[in-house]
């Protein structure tokens, strides 16, 4: 997998993975079983849409993150940040969802940093914050933040599912 869809990967991977270890208990059986990249927009020098088609296996209920946003920052220096629309995952096996990402360049930032999606990429450097609120059928809503994970642990776990 090339370094781009590896690191499309991860943003699309990491929102439900970390949302079902956050909040309730029963979304820890959620899991992320694929990904496939459909479509980069360029919008103007400094954004980028990204559209993605996720499979998720959903054995507890149903489940939708919204306000979904974040930073990737490198050696914590702000690097862009991004926000998805809603997903909304149905429960049962595995289905497929398409996630729209919207990625724009942090401030001061002059241009899309092309080496981090290499295939040799050094990602050691690179992490996340992500926030998202979690509303499950019923009624239960948590808001999620997490700050400065490890891109390069996540995708070590994304490419061992």
């Amino acid at each position: 997998m090339n370094g781009m869809k590896r690191f499309l990967l991860l943003l699309v991977c990491c929102l439900p993975l970390l949302a079902a270890v956050s909040c309730v208990s029963a979304l820890r059986q959620v899991s992320v079983r694929s990904c496939c990249l459909e479509t980069l927009s360029p919008v103007g020098l400094s954004r980028l849409d990204v559209r993605l088609r996720v499979g998720v296996d959903n054995p507890a209920r149903a489940f939708c993150l919204r306000e979904i946003a974040g930073c990737v920052k490198w050696d914590g220096v702000p690097l862009a940040d991004f926000t998805a629309d809603d997903l909304v995952v149905e429960r049962g096996p595995l289905a497929e969802y398409p996630v729209l990402l919207h990625l724009s360049l942090a401030e001061g930032v002059t241009g899309i940093p092309l080496h981090l999606f290499s295939a040799n990429a050094d990602l050691s450097s690179l992490t996340l914050d992500l926030s998202a609120r979690v509303e499950m059928r019923g009624g239960e809503r948590k808001k999620i933040s997490l700050q400065d994970i490890s891109v390069q642990e996540l995708m070590q776990k994304a490419s061992e599912k």
